[in-house]
């Protein structure tokens, strides 16, 4: 498996043949490997490090038209592992399901060199980048750095076979001044290249929020920053876009396909082929990437679906499988989303007043089904004619499935935020709680 596509291409295919021996109608073996270093930092101090690798091999068997899955670490497991999940099979419902047939797959490269060759000495030196760039505005509190090589591949029965390898890095840090604290954080395939730009940022937030406090209660023009968008649809809009919502006709978009579920300037698509940190040539079940629109001009269109979700549906839909890795149970998963782009340059040119939120908290207690939230304003400003007074401690309420149908404008420039691909969105009528 060290050797990513030759060796684990002679395992799987060992699998399988086990798989046969046994009396399995038909098979899908699946293995990962990730080796990764972290770094933590607390102050100005390094603090701790370690080192991960992580390994095996997961397999999923059709018996009687019935699915079982079982994982195991080391090759010595595979029959065992198998005649459980031959077990495990049985208690399974029967549907319709069956594993991908053979791909093409076009080249979608995941893997940056110069990352691959990152140690644990340039982890240290990037952790001390963060923090020097904090200090140039404020107090670091703590900062982290984790880094890494991972690959996958997968084959099938029905001859089908995959094998990716990809890097991936995420770095944050926390600064803090007078009390007030911001939070940066980068997440992506390729080595982050302005660590102090970072840690600067950071600090600069923090230093701008001093002094904050809660605006006016009333309905506003509010801006959201792309970290803010992707916290509250990731929270609280993407479970409604799940194809097992639909299948269990629990989604708001259930028979709405086509229709007009949000404003005409909002279009949301997954995309596995951007520069997210989803970026990927294939999914969990070894079916070809592809571009899947969601949202266009504001009318649903899809719902995301893997294999297993789509039988028990009794649909054909497929390409949206993710694994957390060989022991996970293969789920629904977006690749990267990507808000399109929208036609204003820059909002602080087009709008006298508004809220700008950069961040808040409480997305994760809304109630995903109904669409209602409340989140607490963490970090913002009030925007009046170009002047900037920093914000916090107001509650943002509303429902989800109103909120997209209020969107006002949106910027051109984009911003990528690890898997999370948008511009700046401007939403109107928005209730905000002094």
């Amino acid at each position: 498996m060290k050797d990513a596509s030759s060796s684990a291409e002679s395992q799987l295919d060992g699998v399988l043949k086990l798989a046969k021996g046994l009396g399995i109608d038909s098979c899908e073996a699946y293995c990962s490997y990730s080796k990764s270093t972290s770094i933590a930092t607390v102050g100005t101090l390094l603090k701790s490090k370690e080192k991960d690798v992580r390994e095996g091999f997961a397999v999923r068997v059709l018996v009687g038209g019935r699915l079982g899955f079982s994982f195991f670490d080391e090759m010595k497991n595979a029959k065992k592992e198998l005649s459980n999940a031959k077990k495990l099979a049985t208690f399974s419902p029967k549907n319709e399901f069956s594993f991908a047939k053979k791909q093409r797959y076009g080249k979608v490269d995941a893997f940056d060199r110069k990352l691959a060759e990152f140690d644990e000495e340039g982890g240290k030196r990037l952790a001390l980048d963060l923090i020097s760039g904090v200090k140039r505005h404020a107090k670091p509190t703590e900062c982290g750095v984790d880094f890494g090589e991972s690959g996958c591949s997968v084959m099938n029965s029905e001859g089908l076979y995959a094998s990716e390898k990809r890097t991936g890095m995420s770095a944050f840090c926390q600064a803090n001044y007078n009390g007030n604290s911001s939070y940066e954080a980068y997440s992506g395939i390729k080595l982050l290249e302005d660590a102090q730009g970072l840690g600067a940022r950071a600090g600069k937030i923090a230093k701008e929020m001093d002094g904050a406090k809660k605006v006016w209660s009333g309905k506003k023009l509010i801006v959201l920053e792309t970290e803010a968008v992707a916290s509250l649809l990731e929270s609280v809009l993407m479970p409604s876009i799940n194809g097992d919502w639909a299948r269990r006709n629990i989604s708001k978009f259930c028979g709405k396909e086509g229709e007009e579920i949000a404003s005409g300037s909002l279009s949301l698509l997954d995309d596995p082929f951007s520069e997210g940190a989803g970026r990927s040539g294939f999914d969990g079940e070894g079916v070809a990437s592809r571009k899947l629109s969601l949202i266009e001009k504001g009318r649903f269109r899809n719902f995301l679906f893997d294999r297993k979700t789509a039988a028990l549906a009794r649909i054909e839909k497929e390409g949206n499988c993710g694994r957390g890795d060989f022991a996970s149970q293969p789920h629904i998963s977006d690749s990267n989303l990507v808000v399109a782009p929208g036609k204003v340059k820059k909002f602080e040119d087009e709008y006298d007043s508004f809220l700008l939120v950069r961040a808040f908290h409480g997305e994760h207690t809304a109630n995903a089904i109904s669409g209602d939230f409340s989140v607490a304003l963490d970090v913002g400003w009030e925007v009046i004619k170009g002047k900037k007074t920093p914000a916090r401690g107001n509650l943002i309420a509303g429902n989800i499935f109103e909120l997209i149908r209020q969107v006002e404008a949106i910027e051109k420039d984009a911003k990528v935020y690890s898997d999370f691909i948008s511009p700046r969105l401007a939403f109107e009528g928005v209730q905000v709680v002094g």
